[in-house]
């Protein structure tokens, strides 16, 4: 049986898909429950703060797929991030172990990186986060590599980019959106020449699939992002110009007035982004994908591009539905 972790979350929606339609007995656990749920998928509420009911989840697990956690977008208090991401993960090992469990895959997230040291960034580059977050997901690695010398607990931990796709609602998505059919202004920052490494959300379930079922995936540490050429923001504001066909006009966004700006909106709760986010649009943000690659053999179906494209169509389609 396949366990996920924060299973009604857009990226856990589908995996479950993914996993269910290959056959294999699911289960979801969540605090709240999915909108739909393929059938014969089990569902067991439940917080992860609550090693009990993560202990429970747990029991009979082949491999666990680890994907809870509280982003920056959320906003929540520094001390509500770490209960989540750090004990919430403390919880998923421990029942692992206990368990008896198989094979765990942590989802983590490149922001451990910080700051890219080198680009395109590989899996060797120093760990620096910048943010709550990245210091969270990089508790998170610890606690799981903690977990396989101390214990023989297989664990394959992946580190994606930006995951864009299918029921992700996120502010700074949808503003973009919104604003290229209202042919108004699309925001780049600084001079729109620094690139953006993306993911669309069908080719990181796969990739998530293969490091819980690959031997070869036991015990590495993987980037997670769209193979292909890695456009720059102005490539993106312009390709969706014309996918889109909006009259938009391209905004280039000055770092210390974005920055003064970003905080005021912060400040009430209205900004799409978080400063450190915006920081890091200033500087090439691509990782090496060259390891998943050849060790997974994994491959994405969509290039950065292809990914905001077929974002875009998605969202617009939600939109006409109503």
């Amino acid at each position: 049986m396949e366990l996920i972790t924060g299973g009604a979350g857009f990226l856990g929606r589908e995996l479950t898909k993914q996993l269910s339609s290959s056959g294999k007995d699911v289960r979801v656990f969540d605090i709240r429950e999915p909108e739909s749920l393929p059938e014969g998928v089990q569902f067991q509420r439940g917080d992860i703060c609550d090693a009990g009911a993560v202990m429970e989840a747990c029991r009979g697990a082949g491999t666990v797929y680890h994907l809870v956690g509280i982003v920056p977008q959320a906003r929540a208090p520094k001390s509500v991030m770490r209960s989540v991401n750090v004990d919430g993960t403390r919880n998923v090992v421990d029942a692992c172990v206990k368990n008896m469990v198989k094979r765990l895959v942590f989802v983590s997230s490149s922001e451990v990186y910080g700051f890219l040291e080198k680009v395109p960034c590989p899996e060797t580059a120093i760990t620096a986060p910048i943010g709550e977050y990245g210091v969270n997901k990089l508790a998170g690695e610890l606690l799981c590599l903690e977990a396989m010398l101390g214990h023989g607990l297989k664990v394959s931990i992946v580190r994606p980019t930006t995951i864009i796709g299918p029921y992700n609602w996120d502010n700074f998505f949808e503003m973009l959106y919104k604003l290229l059919d209202a042919n108004t202004a699309i925001p780049v920052p600084g001079k729109g020449d620094a690139r953006w490494h993306v993911i669309h959300v069908e080719d990181a379930a796969r990739a998530i699939i293969l490091a819980g079922e690959r031997d070869e995936a036991a015990g590495e540490i993987f980037n997670l992002a769209s193979s292909g050429d890695v456009p720059t923001h102005m490539e993106i504001a312009l390709t969706l110009k014309e996918h889109a066909k909006s009259r938009a006009r391209v905004l280039k966004i000055n770092k210390k007035l974005g920055t003064w700006a970003l905080r005021a909106l912060c400040t009430f709760g209205l900004s799409p982004l978080e400063p450190d986010q915006f920081f890091v649009g200033f500087s090439d943000y691509v990782l090496d994908v060259a390891k998943i690659e050849r060790v997974l053999g994994w491959r994405s179906k969509y290039d950065s591009l292809g990914a905001f494209k077929a974002d875009y169509d998605w969202y617009i389609s939600e939109i006409s539905r109503g």
